[in-house]
């Protein structure tokens, strides 16, 4: 079994995601006469730190940059950590949600009967969601379909629809109404601030009958943007917003997005790392107690008793409690990939707490040499 020594590093200033503290202050936490110690560590890159990396600006393109060039860093940073060492980065990617393709079309009653309407109307919304794949069969990120159609709904009335695409799927966007640019405190029925259109939409949305959700769910906004341009003139164009809810309320997801990712020290370079750290909690030793599959009734009995792994007697050897931890590790993410890694710490009699690295090879949680 291996077990890991490890020092904890803690933050003394806030940023974005994490503590950045000034690496004199971080030296000073580890003897500079001790090499390869083993530590976790919080960091979250600064501007500098992207300008050290060749980058113009205090972000990367996408997370496969972030992974190629952050480890460098590290190597700088934190020379003094060796194997074992784990450190959470936080860093910036601008991901900007564009609009890719927007067209506007009316249909006809040859399209109502192509779609498979057997009048030539529509008259729910999933039939719009049929029109939309209809008039852009091959969507991409960001595409914008309008569609102007007739709607049976105890009569035909003549109406419009925005369609926007994302996350792989069509949405109907909300598109403000004069009425709602004017509430939102705009002079025209336009934003000539991107910033500020995603700010006030985010608020009228969760201030209005639009406002339900669930978490996790998507909401598209289109509003009309205007700009002037190099040749000074004035230019109008869709632009779209997306918001997701967060469980209590809808959240614009921003151009530039914050994100973290472990890497791990191998003896010789950082590398990116997916390790999740985990404490078995008491409710775990109760659970593992109660599975008449996992070591044996005297051994199961004392678990329960006394909340922790005892190792004297026969009790609990280190290969059962390998598999009471797999247990554990299995229910909580059924889903999880191969080489998924944890480090989990866990409380044995006698030794006290202890720390195993595990991985996911064949669908079991093995010892990670």
């Amino acid at each position: 079994m291996k077990f890991t020594k490890y020092l904890t590093i803690v933050s003394l200033a806030a940023t974005t995601l994490f503590g950045c503290e000034p690496l004199g202050d971080l030296y000073d936490e580890i003897d500079a006469d001790e090499t390869g110690v083993s530590a976790d560590v919080q960091y979250t890159l600064t501007e500098d730190d992207y300008d050290d990396l060749g980058k113009s600006f205090a972000n990367f393109d996408d997370e496969d940059e972030a992974k190629e060039l952050i480890p460098e860093l590290l190597s700088d940073i934190y020379s003094h950590l060796g194997a074992g060492s784990i450190a959470t980065i936080g860093y910036a990617i601008y991901d900007p949600i564009r609009v890719d393709d927007d067209v506007e079309y009316t249909l006809t009653d040859d399209d109502y009967d192509a779609i498979g309407e057997s009048y030539p109307n529509l008259n729910s919304r999933g039939d719009i969601f049929k029109a939309a794949r209809y008039v852009n069969d091959d969507p991409s990120e960001g595409d914008i379909v309008t569609i102007n159609y007739d709607y049976y709904e105890g009569g035909v009335s003549s109406r419009t629809s925005v369609l926007a695409y994302y996350a792989g799927q069509w949405y109907i966007a909300y598109v403000p109404s004069n009425e709602d640019y004017y509430a939102m405190g705009q002079s025209y029925t336009n934003f000539e601030s991107r910033s500020t259109a995603r700010a006030r939409i985010e608020k009228l949305l969760n201030t209005s009958a639009y406002a339900y959700g669930e978490e996790g769910d998507y909401r598209t906004a289109v509003f009309e943007y205007t700009y002037v341009n190099s040749d000074d003139e004035r230019q109008y164009e869709n632009f779209l917003v997306v918001y997701q809810h967060d469980g209590t309320e809808w959240v614009s997801i921003e151009d530039t997005q914050y994100f973290s990712l472990n890497f791990g020290n191998d003896g010789s370079t950082w590398v990116p790392d997916n390790t999740i750290k985990y404490t078995l909690a008491a409710g775990d030793y109760s659970a593992i107690a109660a599975n008449e599959s996992l070591g044996n009734a005297d051994a199961r009995a004392n678990l329960a008793s006394y909340g922790n792994f005892n190792t004297n007697g026969g009790y609990w050897t280190t290969e059962l409690i390998i598999e009471a931890i797999d247990f554990v590790l299995q229910g909580m993410h059924p889903d999880a990939e191969e080489g998924q890694k944890y480090v989990v710490t866990y409380d044995s009699y006698p030794g006290g707490l202890q720390e195993v690295s595990l991985i996911l090879e064949g669908g079991v949680y093995v010892v990670n040499e």
